[in-house]
């Protein structure tokens, strides 16, 4: 019997683009095909209008990886921070509108939406100085971008949409328990409360685990290998992707 391959839809985080996990396919099993989702306003997308209504975007994706899905084919998803919360709203409206449960949900970097901490202001509503100055603690915005006032008045309203898009609130009473497994990553240092991190369990009816790495939010950087072995594993392990 020949393995059908998975399809692993990789989405960015806040300001990020689809391009970033490009590093990763070398490392992938040859039976998963990844598909870097790239969002509208960035990257090969950067002349289409960008949205700050998390629907629209949720739509938008929905409309580019239902292309690429059937109704036989194994897929799943990997969502940064933002892309996280993506991942499982994508997942959520695909189990509505077309009847197919993802595989497997990766959530890295993304605290369960219906906690937040209260001891934090929204980055998206800090002012000028103070969200820039949060956005470089946190790495990955490439720092040509804050040296410059031009380049930072035209990236600066994609990332504050970004940001209220990825700290967007879900009441409890909203979550919808999706069919997949759900593996959760974070790291040791980011500013995510434990309840945030173990609060997804409440979003999946099925297996859930949490992954631990040494860093901060975007940890990831310092761990390609760690996290695309667990992918590759967690992969392996799965019935629905029958790779045999």
């Amino acid at each position: 019997m020949n393995a059908k391959k998975i399809k692993l839809f990789c989405l960015p985080y806040a300001g990020g683009t689809a391009a970033y996990y490009d590093k990763w396919k070398p490392l992938l099993f040859p039976c998963i095909e990844m598909i870097p989702v790239e969002l509208a306003g960035r990257g090969k997308r950067m002349h289409e209008p960008f949205s700050d209504d998390v629907s629209v975007m949720v739509e938008d994706v929905v409309a580019r990886v239902s292309t690429e899905i059937n109704d036989s084919a194994p897929y799943a998803f990997f969502g940064h921070s933002m892309g996280g919360l993506l991942a499982y709203l994508v997942a959520c409206r695909l189990e509505e509108t077309r009847g197919t449960t993802a595989a497997h949900l990766f959530i890295s970097a993304k605290g369960a939406p219906h906690i937040q901490r209260p001891d934090r202001t929204p980055y998206h509503s800090l002012p000028r100085e103070e969200f820039v100055s949060a956005i470089v603690k946190l790495g990955a915005t490439p720092a040509e971008v804050f040296e410059y006032d031009e380049l930072l008045d035209l990236f600066m309203p994609l990332l504050r949409c970004d940001f209220r898009i990825g700290e967007t609130v879900l009441a409890e009473k909203d979550i919808r328990q999706l069919s997949s497994d759900i593996t959760i990553l974070t790291g040791s240092n980011d500013d995510i409360l434990q309840e945030q991190v173990e609060g997804w369990k409440s979003y999946t009816r099925k297996k859930y685990n949490i992954h631990v790495f040494d860093g901060g939010h975007f940890f990831i950087n310092e761990h390609v290998k760690s996290v695309t072995d667990l992918i590759n594993d967690q992969f392996k392990r799965c019935s629905r992707c029958q790779l045999h």
